[in-house]
């Protein structure tokens, strides 16, 4: 109940047409009995749920949760209750994945073993990143520049990027085949990449100044419902980033990480 109201507030706040009466119409239910059902006097059946999401533009996995919950809250068996709280759990932290929020050709467990050297060497990842740009991509020079790498050094990374059928060298230039990798949470490289990843960002940060570098961090305290705001949070600002990357002009070549961990 406490979502769907959530919900409609925001999409009446940037559209007014989105009212509680739309919805009851939507719904094919009178408005005082959507008003009892927001405010626990009430219950929505499965049919007029479904409407309800529906009208609410929430997607498959959001759609499903509800469903969920809606069902939990409505079970009086209390084992059938706890399988189905923990049922929520696992969904919501399932949920909390980057790459569950995110439109890429995720790699899960290396399907080969060129895959695997490609997570674990990330200077692969930014050069393949650079070979996106068209202006790079026709003048290697240029990437060997910006990278400080000997250009027979970057050739052997480029061999390796064939080899994983990640670009393919034509005798009228590269062609990137694949653009939107991601390493998913559940991988068994996820640590080492992470680590590794890290020193390399680190390294290029200290060579840079403002504005081609912006790093920020801070440590605070809150309490377990404020962090996982913070978590939702930045999914969203995912994928908001990613529709804006989208949209853009891919000219130059950018990285951007993201920590939220517990201390104590």
């Amino acid at each position: 109940r406490a979502s769907l109201k959530d919900r409609l507030k925001f999409l009446k706040s940037t559209r007014p047409s989105m009212t509680l009466e739309s919805m009851a119409n939507y719904c094919q239910v009178q408005k005082p009995y959507l008003s009892k059902a927001f405010n626990n006097a009430g219950n929505l059946n499965r049919d007029q749920l479904y409407l309800a999401c529906e009208f609410l533009k929430l997607n498959a996995v959001e759609t499903e949760y509800v469903f969920l919950i809606h069902e939990l809250d409505q079970c009086h068996l209390d084992k059938r209750k706890q399988q189905l709280h923990k049922k929520a759990i696992q969904f919501q932290k399932q949920n909390l994945k980057s790459d569950a929020h995110l439109n890429v050709s995720s790699s899960h467990e290396p399907s080969s073993e060129s895959l695997a050297e490609y997570y674990a060497d990330p200077l692969h990842q930014v050069i393949h990143i650079f070979l996106t740009v068209k202006k790079y991509r026709n003048d290697l020079n240029q990437i060997a520049e910006k990278i400080n790498l000997p250009v027979k050094k970057l050739e052997k990374y480029l061999d390796h990027l064939e080899k994983m059928k990640i670009i393919q060298i034509q005798p009228t230039g590269i062609k990137v085949l694949k653009d939107n990798l991601h390493l998913s949470s559940d991988s068994g490289l996820i640590k080492p990449y992470r680590v590794l990843s890290k020193i390399q960002a680190f390294q290029k940060i200290d060579q840079l100044e403002e504005p081609n570098a912006y790093t920020f961090n801070v440590v605070f305290s809150c309490d377990e419902k404020t962090k996982e705001k913070i978590h939702k949070n930045f999914l969203e600002f995912l994928k908001n980033t990613q529709k804006l990357v989208g949209a853009g002009q891919e000219e130059e070549v950018f990285q951007l990480g993201f920590d939220l961990f517990k201390w104590s």
